[in-house]
């Protein structure tokens, strides 16, 4: 970057909330990793207590409101605690969206004292982490099973013996993709007022692509499984491809499922302030993708699945828009699932994977000076002006680290991807006007104390 910039940046970390009186604690450094999916958000910080808090001796321990001072758990503890971070700077990206400063919501995963007055501590979503892969990319929760079978009624198997027989043909179990979505947030433990569950009967349409091509997204209806004892991780691939939807923790530590919605979870940002890039259009490895499922799914069982269908359901297209699926185009990814038995299914989880794929026409890293608002799902822009002629690109955001210490001050890390679905509806007209008329409505930002030269 040209020049030198000042940057007036103004942290807030507490650590404690309904459970206990919050501390105000102090910043020395922190990294925070934002993604969707497949990992937890978590930050690692060095901390030291702000003045008038004191220094705990064993902050290891779990925190325990009602807990003896003789037990091992006890009030003095931090493990557990809720933790918020807020960081706000007066260099910000131009953004439609609300000016926010929290980065990160979550609990007191690991504390430890370092011998000079401050504390190494990582916080992790607790819900979250609960979903997170782990080295080996499995997680006891994730590959943990769901008993999916209807509770009732009972169905009676042999009508000649009169009795009850409590198990189930793999045929009977149909739910609801919304049933099987609150199913595995209760088996996580996520409160009721901590989930958003968004889908229906008929999708919801969040909005149309500058070409004018609707995007509808969040469907719910039956699906089926072969089986009723189901692993999580199975669940929520099944569910999410196949109501075209996605699941993802908020700022705040809620859990959403359903479509991101332009303009009111998900946003487009004007990159402004970038200090590094390293990204780039690029060409997916698949152009096509081919869909097929078997539709044999009964009341009455799987019991002749084992024979060829001779008309299965199947799905296909082109990852280039512009290209009719009379051909499809070479190399094919073709995705099988057996207990796909419907056409919309079918339909749904074809376009789900060519988004996908649509995603790897971009990739790369761009680096901006402290960015708190972005997150997984936005969409940015790079500028195209004489002073930073970067070409203008639009990229979806994927993951998203944000760095503070006292060398670099205050920088965001984004790994971006080719636009899909929602974030191609952040850019049409409509979008673009709503834009303007907020930031023209907006005041100029107040530093703070924390000055920064870049």
């Amino acid at each position: 970057m040209d020049g030198v910039v000042e940057d007036n940046i103004d942290i807030s970390l507490f650590i404690g909330g309904d459970e206990a009186p919050p501390e105000e604690w102090e910043l020395v450094e922190a990294e925070v990793v934002l993604t969707t999916r497949s990992t937890p958000d978590y930050v690692d910080m060095r901390i030291t207590p702000a003045d008038g808090v004191d220094y705990p001796d064993r902050p290891q321990v779990p925190f325990d409101l009602d807990a003896e001072p003789e037990d091992d758990a006890s009030p003095g503890g931090y493990l557990g605690r809720q933790f918020t971070l807020d960081v706000d700077t007066s260099l910000r990206a131009t953004t439609p969206g609300p000016e926010v400063t929290r980065i990160f919501t979550g609990a007191i995963a690991n504390m430890t004292a370092l011998g000079d007055y401050t504390y190494e501590a990582v916080a992790y979503d607790p819900t979250q982490q609960s979903f997170a892969a782990g080295e080996d990319d499995t997680t006891q929760f994730m590959n943990s099973t769901i008993n999916i079978a209807p509770a009732s009624p009972r169905i009676i198997r042999n009508l000649l013996g009169g009795y009850y027989d409590n198990s189930y043909e793999p045929g009977d179990r149909r739910l609801l993709i919304s049933e099987l979505a609150e199913m595995v947030l209760d088996e996580a433990g996520v409160d009721e007022e901590n989930r958003n569950i968004n889908v229906q009967d008929n999708g919801i349409e969040v909005g149309e692509k500058p070409n004018g091509e609707k995007v509808i997204k969040g469907y719910d209806y039956d699906v089926t499984f072969s089986e009723w004892e189901v692993p999580v991780k199975d669940i929520l691939e099944r569910i999410t491809f196949a109501s075209r939807a996605d699941w993802w923790f908020d700022r705040y530590g809620n859990f959403n499922f359903g479509p991101r919605i332009p303009d009111e979870n998900i946003f487009a940002y004007d990159l402004q302030y970038i200090t590094d890039s390293s990204d780039g259009k690029t060409t997916p490895p698949y152009r096509s993708v081919q869909v097929i499922g078997d539709g044999v799914a009964s009341e009455e069982g799987w019991s002749r699945s084992s024979l060829i269908n001779e008309s299965p359901i199947t799905s296909a297209g082109n990852v280039d828009v512009q290209t009719t699926t009379d051909n499809l185009a070479e190399p094919v990814f073709t995705y099988r699932n057996m207990e796909i038995n419907t056409q919309q299914e079918a339909e749904n989880i074809k376009n789900d994977i060519l988004e996908k794929l649509r995603e790897q026409t971009g990739t790369g890293d761009i680096t901006v000076v402290g960015f708190p608002e972005v997150r997984p799902g936005d969409g940015v822009e790079l500028p195209n002006t004489s002073d930073q002629p970067m070409g203008g690109e639009r990229y979806g955001v994927e993951q998203v680290t944000h760095r503070i210490n006292s060398s670099d001050g205050f920088i965001t890390k984004i790994k971006v991807a080719g636009l899909a679905g929602e974030q191609e509806v952040l850019y049409n007209d409509d979008i673009e006007s709503v834009k303007t008329e907020i930031l023209n409505e907006r005041s100029p930002r107040q530093g703070s104390p924390f000055r920064l030269q870049r």
